[in-house]
């Protein structure tokens, strides 16, 4: 019965990480798709970039929910993974949504809203550096390519981080540098 649990954990979550808000928002607020303008990016830099702040907002909140809502499910269920499982479909939806010929947003947003539901005291860390060097950097990719790095080595080396935890912020930061790879 687990099997068919988590089955239905990893299809929710690749579907509900399959809505994109930027390309749906992009379409009936200027009649475009997101993907044509910019940095031809279905997420929330490039919605700021092209669209303003407030379509910028609305982008990273839905994102963010897009992360945060399969993993709690996932959690929810009492299964052992079943946050990661839900959360991780959900980023892997975003970034190659079947909804839009698989063509995604960079994932940052919405694997960030998954790891807070898993760990939130090590994202309010990570998310503490991402900010900083995104000051100093002045360059959004860089800083989260950068961040996620440090997050990587953090969860490996951090007393009480569980490993499963440590191997998935691994394998997010590998998706998220195969998502970068233009930049």
């Amino acid at each position: 019965m687990n099997a068919l649990y988590y089955v239905l954990l990893i299809a929710g979550g690749y579907l509900l990480g399959s809505l994109s808000p930027s390309i749906v928002l992009s379409r009936k607020a200027w009649g475009i798709d997101i993907r044509d303008h910019g940095s031809y990016n279905a997420g929330t830099t490039n919605m700021l970039r092209v669209m303003g702040w407030r379509y910028g907002v609305l982008t990273f909140v839905f994102d963010l929910i897009k992360g945060v809502l399969p993993a709690l499910i996932g959690l929810w269920t009492g299964l052992p993974y079943g946050a990661y499982a839900a959360g991780a479909a959900a980023v892997l939806g975003h970034g190659y949504p079947v909804f839009a010929r698989f063509k995604g947003g960079k994932c940052v947003t919405t694997a960030t809203g998954m790891l807070l539901v898993i760990q939130p005291a090590f994202v309010g860390i990570a998310m503490a550096i991402g900010i900083a060097l995104c000051f100093i950097t002045r360059i959004v990719s860089v800083s989260v390519l950068s961040t996620y790095l440090v997050a990587t080595v953090l969860a490996f080396l951090l007393p009480g981080i569980p490993k499963p935890f440590a191997f998935l912020v691994l394998g997010v930061t590998i998706l998220l540098f195969i998502r970068h790879k233009e930049n």
